[in-house]
């Protein structure tokens, strides 16, 4: 959730409502499976904001190291961020 673009937890944050993202955000609730539908919908609404403006061949396709995951120490902050993974991997997939 830490790394979720702003313009994406503003739109789950209008669907579920702010209380219910701060008890995901702090494992103090566990997301229904839903939230992955409505994490996929929110992602593709703000694509155009989340992406570089297209150029040329690479037309707004961000560096490939770039959609790495970052290397971390630390665990897993919740099952949010878990599954903000699983959501995010096939759009990730469609612009490599």
């Amino acid at each position: 959730m830490q790394e979720m673009p702003p313009e994406v937890y503003q739109c789950l944050e209008n669907l579920v409502g702010a209380d219910t993202m701060v008890k995901f955000k702090n494992g103090e609730a566990m997301p229904p499976k839903e939230i992955g539908d409505l994490m996929r919908e929110c992602f593709e609404q703000n694509i155009p904001q989340i992406l570089p403006p297209c150029e040329g061949e690479e037309c707004g396709l961000p560096p490939k190291e770039m959609m790495q995951p970052k290397e971390s120490t630390e665990p897993t902050s919740s099952i949010f961020d878990l599954l903000l993974g699983i959501v995010l991997a096939p759009i990730l997939q469609i612009f490599q």
